[in-house]
């Protein structure tokens, strides 16, 4: 189970160029922070005292990733722990914890970033 964890926890740390910039760690905490909840780009924007526009701009520059797709890496290597952590959790339960609202689109991302469903990966 530890061995299966190492790369979800690495993968959310592995976040290297952000230290170039104290925006964009400051934006990543805040993720980090508060993936589960409903999180938007003006929220993001006025956290940081930035425009929209150039917030998304420094952070794509920065990261080589858009937020929202940072966001959703997030919450699927927070999906992978949990679904090993708590295996009488559903799927569904998961997919909430993490902050997606839908099941199916929650399989959908799952699919997408970790190659496989939330089911096999738990198996």
């Amino acid at each position: 189970m530890l061995l299966d964890l190492a790369p979800c926890i690495r993968q959310i740390h592995n976040a290297t160029p952000a230290s170039e910039n104290e925006l964009v760690r400051k934006l990543i905490d805040y993720i980090e922070e508060h993936y589960a909840c409903d999180i938007s780009l003006i929220e993001l924007a006025d956290y940081v005292n930035l425009s929209k526009e150039y917030m998304c701009n420094l952070f794509k520059h920065t990261m080589h990733q858009t937020i929202m797709q940072y966001l959703q890496t997030v919450r699927i290597s927070r999906a992978r722990i949990f679904l090993i952590q708590y295996p009488e959790k559903h799927v569904a339960e998961i997919a909430h914890m993490c902050g997606f609202e839908s099941p199916s689109y929650f399989g959908k991302v799952f699919k997408k970033i970790a190659g496989c469903t939330p089911d096999n990966f738990r198996r």
